[in-house]
C-alpha cells in the first residue's frame, strides 16, 4: 500500500441522536489536531490525509454538510439515490447500498443483463459525482456464489468490495483457478 493512501474507516451509526454524533466528532479531535484526517474545504477542496472519516447507517447527513466551510467526516450517500445531486465528493466518499435491495437477488451467483445494467449505471452516476461505489448485503454462501458476485462486481466497475472474509478477497483468485499452485482454468 502506498504511503498516500488514506485508511478509510466507515463508522456505522445505528440512531440518528445528536448525541451520539456530538461524542464521535468530539473522539475525533486529536486526529483532527494531528491533521491526520481527510478535509473539505470551499477553497481548496478535497485534502487527502492519512484517515477518512465515512459515517454510514443512520449518520445524521444534515449534521454533516452543517459546517459549509470545514468538513472531515463525510456520508456513505445511499447508491440508489444519487440523481437529486445531494451527495457529492464536498460532502460523501462513498454510494453504498445493498445489492440485494437496489438491483435484487442474484440467483446462482450471477447477476441478470438488467442487474448488471443497473450496477452499470449506479457506478456510472457515482463516478460522475465523484464517489466511490460500495455494495454491502452481497451473497456470502456458498462460497462460489459469492466469488462469482465479487468478480462480477469488479468487472461492472464497484470501486470497494464490502467482505467478512478478508483471506478469500485478498486471493483475486475468486474462480479458485489455482490450487496448489497449479492453474486449473483456461483464462
Amino acid at each position: 500500500m502506498s504511503p498516500n493512501t488514506s485508511l478509510t474507516l466507515l463508522l456505522d451509526f445505528k440512531e440518528t441522536d445528536n448525541i451520539t454524533w456530538d461524542l464521535v466528532f468530539q473522539q475525533l479531535e486529536p486526529f483532527r489536531k494531528a491533521n491526520w484526517l481527510t478535509y473539505w474545504t470551499p477553497t481548496t477542496g478535497i485534502t487527502n490525509r492519512p484517515i477518512t472519516i465515512v459515517a454510514t447507517g443512520s449518520a445524521p447527513f444534515d449534521r454533516i454538510i452543517s459546517n459549509t466551510t470545514y468538513r472531515d467526516t463525510f456520508y456513505d450517500a445511499p447508491i440508489d439515490n444519487l440523481s437529486n445531486n445531494q451527495y457529492h465528493a464536498n460532502n460523501s466518499y462513498y454510494a453504498s447500498g445493498s445489492l440485494r435491495r437496489t438491483v435484487g437477488l442474484a440467483a446462482f451467483g450471477h447477476l441478470t443483463a438488467k442487474q448488471e445494467d443497473t450496477v452499470r449505471s449506479q457506478v456510472q452516476l457515482a463516478e460522475e459525482l465523484g464517489l466511490k461505489t460500495r455494495y454491502w448485503d452481497t451473497p456470502s454462501w456458498p462460497i462460489s456464489f459469492r466469488n462469482k458476485i465479487w468478480s462480477a462486481l469488479e468487472e461492472l466497475g464497484v470501486r470497494v468490495l464490502n467482505v467478512d472474509d478478508l483471506t478469500a478477497a485478498t486471493r483475486w483468485d475468486w474462480r479458485m483457478c489455482v490450487v496448489g499452485g497449479l492453474v486449473i482454468c483456461d483464462g
